[in-house]
């Protein structure tokens, strides 16, 4: 027998697409605290709608849904469905729900059509037992007072956050005095692998192509992001703490051996979940990653996987920043300036024209500690910030100075696409190599410009 969907897809044609509907629209995320208003059911009933009535402001939607609804992320059966997944803020704790005007098993017009075309009855999706099988077992209820009350245990001090802190920063442009909080675990850290198997899930609906990561591989580490805030008198007995937690975002690691004893980091996955989204967050947990990084002993240097354009930005703007800082720091403290026997061999002074002794002498100094690895960085993202560096630093009025800099970095550009350019006619190789450059030093500069 056909499913419901199977049918619904071979039969559009026959007006049964009004049945199908976009997963991506009906499933409806939410963080929910203690403090928000309570839902207002209506009870339901064949053509009237389960009504909700809902004061928070932290209600969203998925970006991806495939991964539980096949490629063309649709239900079939419902109309107007609502799917609720809402999460306590803090433990994750969740409550999964459904409504819907109409079922198509329900209506007689739609069984009596199937017939007239095919002789099958279109069956609708059981859209709960799909969600729910990608949910933790014990992680969930469908009974929204159960999931309040939960909720509200977690606020009185039920829940704190996972692992162990290691950094808390503020955003400058909040009026509240918010703190938000950094936390790392792994899979040894007791709680994490109960909340990883709920963040697995938010992953699915954010990232494409994300897969579960093994619980029973050590190597994996988590960076995980509260938000932190005092209990408003009234809401309920704040226990010992006075503070409640949200989750935020998190990033996921994976530790390589690197020879002979030390560790290579990869930044794995990187959530900030959309209500915090465009405020800042992504920037402090890179920093707080890359500080926390460098203060351990054992780590060699880190690096991104397949990271997006966006990523990469954010990556670039955070390092170039820290080292234009660190530039500044080093001028204020070379005094007297660095002789140039004690900056190491291998550093030549820096081609950036007609700038004082001491900002040339901060910066080749700087220079030598990125590639002596002080800020643990990749190597391809050492040599992307030491250009950029160097082009922030560069005399535009010296002709010299440019050329050496073009040049240095087409030998760099020709490099890495040598096999690439070598079968081309010297000619088309040329022009290629020049848009190659033009496009990087247009890309330099974008990101300087960001770090001001």
């Amino acid at each position: 027998m056909m499913s419901g969907k199977a049918l619904g897809k071979s039969i559009n044609s026959q007006d049964l697409s009004a049945w199908v509907s976009s997963a991506n629209k009906a499933i409806e995320l939410k963080l929910v605290r203690s403090s928000d208003s309570r839902l207002n059911r209506v009870n339901v009933t064949e053509g009237a709608s389960d009504s909700i009535v809902d004061e928070g402001r932290r209600t969203f939607g998925p970006q991806f849904t495939y991964p539980l609804f096949g490629e063309e992320e649709t239900l079939f059966g419902y109309k107007h469905p609502v799917v609720r997944l809402h999460y306590s803020a803090g433990s994750l704790y969740s409550f999964l729900g459904m409504s819907y005007t109409y079922k198509i098993d329900n209506d007689p017009e739609a069984l009596a059509k199937a017939k007239r075309i095919g002789g099958v009855a279109p069956k609708a999706d059981d859209v709960l037992a799909i969600v729910r099988n990608k949910l933790p077992e014990k992680g969930y209820t469908d009974d929204y007072n159960t999931f309040m009350e939960h909720v509200r245990r977690d606020e009185q001090g039920a829940f704190k956050p996972v692992g162990e802190k290691v950094f808390e920063y503020s955003l400058k442009h909040e009026q509240s005095a918010l703190v938000y909080e950094v936390y790392k675990a792994n899979f040894s850290t007791p709680r994490f692998k109960a909340y990883n198997a709920a963040l697995q899930v938010l992953l699915l609906f954010f990232i494409e192509g994300a897969s579960a990561i093994d619980e029973e591989d050590e190597a994996w580490e988590a960076y995980l992001v509260f938000e932190k805030r005092e209990i408003v008198s009234g809401a309920g007995s704040v226990g010992a703490t006075g503070y409640a937690w949200s989750l935020v975002g998190f990033s996921t690691i994976y530790t390589f051996w690197c020879w002979p004893d030390s560790k290579r980091l990869r930044i794995s996955q990187v959530l900030i979940l959309p209500p915090y989204q465009g405020k800042g967050h992504g920037k402090e947990l890179y920093n707080a990653l890359k500080r926390d990084f460098i203060l351990r002993k054992e780590v060699f240097d880190f690096g991104v996987e397949d990271p997006n354009d966006e990523f990469q930005n954010l990556r670039d703007v955070c390092d170039v920043k820290d080292l234009l800082h660190a530039v500044n720091v080093a001028r204020k403290s070379l005094s007297p300036p660095l002789s140039q026997s004690m900056l190491p061999s291998a550093v030549l002074p820096s081609q950036i024209g007609q700038i004082d002794g001491a900002t040339r002498q901060a910066l080749d100094h700087v220079i030598a500690q990125v590639k002596d690895g002080a800020y643990k960085l990749s190597k391809g993202q050492r040599t992307r910030c030491i250009e950029m560096l160097q082009l922030h630093f560069l005399d535009r009025k010296s002709k010299s100075d440019a050329t050496a800099f073009r040049l240095s970095v087409k030998k760099r550009l020709f490099k890495h696409n040598e096999e690439v350019l070598s079968g081309m006619e010297a000619s088309e190789m040329k022009a290629k190599l020049q848009e190659t450059y033009k496009n990087a030093e247009q890309g330099y500069r974008d990101i300087l410009r960001r770090t001001v």
